[in-house]
């Protein structure tokens, strides 16, 4: 099965969300068990659950790994001091991606307040466009990289080019030596499940080896489709204050909000 990607951008405070996107059906709807056998999937995912809130640039959002964002009124801004009451700037947000393929159909993939169904799972698809429930677990999940942690081991990078001196790889902070980037080998010292080997969070490649390897200079970076940087001097001016990953799809289980016509997206937010 082939995926469609696509790709959409959002600035919240300076940190960037980027969407890949494929498709599957879940093992429950309002709570009951889908049979996934008759589907042919071969586990079918369950409703993605985690959420934190981002907190920079004076602004508080709720992050959710479902296609909705700043759930039930939590998008403040400015972000209160202690004592005061919060007012949301927004109530709710949510990724509506949908189309007519050439035989007429309506294919949609969408998400509102969840209590009407949903549409997407967390996790990427394989190289044949699916996904399991094992996957979608892993990957309901936030992968954040602090602004500082970043601009300190680039830095580093900096530091070896001028003088020679070699980056000590144990010294690179947690965030940045396990970022989800393609091909990322200290992947496994933290986590129990195996990185795809495709394209998911964006950095500078600066050895061009189509690896992210942060003790060989790379380190992540906002992706803007048509601005990509041609030097590390300009690979540093894309360094935000602080930068969430997280990934779903619309081919994990059945779409409880829009009906059977998945698109087989898969979605990257960064």
């Amino acid at each position: 099965m082939r995926s469609n990607k696509i790709i959409l951008t959002m600035l919240v405070a300076f940190f960037v969300t980027q969407f890949e996107l494929s498709a599957k059906k879940p093992d429950k709807i309002d709570g009951t068990p889908t049979v996934a056998g008759i589907t042919g999937w071969r586990a079918a995912c369950l409703r993605p659950t985690k959420q934190i809130d981002m907190q920079v640039n004076n602004v508080r959002a709720r992050l959710l790994t479902g296609g909705d964002v700043w759930s039930v009124a939590a998008y403040i801004v400015p972000k209160p001091a202690p004592g005061q009451l919060p007012v949301s700037a927004l109530y709710a947000g949510g990724v509506w991606i949908g189309g007519v393929d050439r035989a007429g159909n309506v294919k949609l993939s969408a998400v509102t307040y969840r209590d009407l169904g949903f549409d997407f799972f967390s996790g990427p698809l394989d190289i044949n466009g699916t996904t399991e429930l094992e996957d979608c677990q892993d990957w309901d999940r936030f992968f954040t990289v602090k602004g500082v942690s970043v601009i300190n081991h680039y830095n580093r990078v900096i530091k070896f080019k001028e003088t020679g001196v070699p980056i000590d790889c144990d010294s690179i902070p947690d965030d940045v030596r396990y970022w989800p980037g393609q091909g990322n080998p200290y992947w496994r010292e933290k986590f129990n499940f195996n990185l795809p080997d495709q394209p998911l969070g964006a950095y500078w490649d600066d050895d061009g080896d189509n690896v992210y390897d942060p003790c060989n200079g790379d380190f992540p970076l906002i992706d803007i489709r048509g601005c990509e940087p041609d030097n590390i001097g300009e690979a540093k001016e894309l360094i935000p204050d602080e930068m969430v990953f997280w990934i779903y799809n619309d081919y994990g289980g059945a779409q409880t909000l829009s009906g059977q016509h998945a698109l087989d997206l898969l979605v990257i937010v960064q």
